[in-house]
């Protein structure tokens, strides 16, 4: 008896090691499987691959304005510089890009903010489809531990979805030598991900995904990596404020809101 109460406990603690990545807190637990898949079913269809020229990433309609739907993806994505014949979209679910001509676009550029990373187009080529308002069902602030679902696509490979919890609230942290707002995430945001949504899993925007930090150690291996994410309320205020201007000055260049 002594012995198979040994080998019970020696099951158990594989199966706890086994089963250790996949429970994170007292609250929360990524084995629910069925909130996953209806997250990630209610947000995919808004979520787009994106090519600029040789660069590929990721871009998610927030909401739709005079019938038009508006995509944000990050601004280091397609660029100040942004020049409409580069870009192609392939939104979740179709086979084909939508590839950019001269003559007939695929999105124009509104207008973006270099001090958060954000970018907002209009779509002037999209399927059709009922976009979900992610704009108006959005979470601020997220507590550190709840969970997190970041929809990207992962080195140009398509779109997957990368689950996992907010590992630390928003703060100002320095990328590539610019000091931006940011909340920190354990879903991956890799290379492509930028301007993939993230959400909880009921679906609701908690920020976009926009830099991801490898510290290697002497022998080349990862020892920290920690992904950010750009709040959903700094993108809706991006956001708000360039569709806000945009109806006013229609007819003036992409500008920065600064």
């Amino acid at each position: 008896m002594r012995k198979f109460c040994a080998l019970l406990a020696v099951w158990a603690a594989l199966m706890m090691a086994a089963c250790g990545d996949t429970i994170y807190n007292n609250r929360y637990t990524l084995t629910e499987t069925e909130a996953r898949t209806a997250a990630f079913e209610a947000v995919a269809p808004n979520v787009a691959e994106l090519k600029y020229g040789d660069e590929f990433g990721t871009g998610f309609v927030y909401t739709v304005r005079d019938g038009a739907p508006v995509l944000v993806t990050a601004l280091h994505v397609v660029g100040t510089g942004f020049d409409p014949a580069l870009l192609s979209v392939r939104f979740y679910g179709e086979t084909d890009y939508a590839v950019s001509t001269e003559d007939a676009p695929v999105a124009e550029l509104l207008g973006y903010d270099e001090t958060y990373d954000v970018a907002v187009l209009r779509l002037l080529s999209a399927p059709d489809r009922d976009f979900a308002d992610l704009g108006a069902d959005r979470v601020s602030g997220p507590d550190p531990g709840s969970a997190t679902l970041c929809i990207g696509n992962a080195g140009g490979g398509g779109l997957y979805a990368s689950d996992g919890i907010v590992s630390a609230a928003e703060r100002v942290m320095s990328v590539d030598g610019r000091y931006l707002a940011a909340t920190a995430t354990t879903s991956a945001v890799n290379a492509g991900c930028s301007g993939g949504p993230v959400v909880d899993l009921s679906g609701r925007l908690v920020g976009m995904g926009f830099a991801q930090q490898l510290t290697l150690d002497g022998s080349d291996r990862p020892v920290q990596d920690m992904n950010f994410m750009i709040p959903a309320e700094i993108v809706d205020a991006v956001c708000s404020l360039v569709l806000d201007l945009s109806l006013i000055h229609i007819s003036e260049p992409t500008r920065p809101l600064y």
